[in-house]
């Protein structure tokens, strides 16, 4: 089975609120996925565009002060929505006795990476 590509995420959020910035948006070779020795999806999973282009206001002006303001602003809202928390992945398989016989020790791990903790969210516990 061949893979085909999901639809488009929505645009990020621009980068700079004037004098040019970038926003991204992606996609997954998910659509259906490739199987059985199905060939990957063709083309590229991201996509950059420009955004904001219009020139910055003077930065003696009180609208440069409040344009720097909403650039922080927004770059701290979009991050707090973008917060994930980690998630434990599966147990692994159990390793070998450490005794033929007699009582003995196995053990088996699991990761904190499915998926890692990012921007601010909470470890496993």
């Amino acid at each position: 089975v061949d893979g085909g590509w999901s639809v488009w995420s929505q645009w990020t959020l621009c980068s700079r609120s004037c004098a040019g910035g970038v926003h991204h948006r992606t996609r997954l070779c998910d659509n259906p996925s490739p199987d059985h020795g199905g060939r990957s999806c063709g083309g590229s999973f991201n996509e950059a565009e420009a955004c904001n282009e219009h020139p910055c206001p003077s930065e003696n002006s009180s609208f440069s002060n409040t344009v720097m303001l909403l650039d922080y602003l927004s770059t701290h809202i979009y991050l707090s929505c973008y917060v994930v928390d980690g998630v434990w992945s599966k147990w692994s398989t159990w390793s070998s006795c450490s005794q033929s016989c007699g009582g003995g020790n196995q053990n088996r791990k699991r990761l904190c990476d499915n998926p890692v903790a990012q921007h601010g969210g909470s470890d496993c516990s």
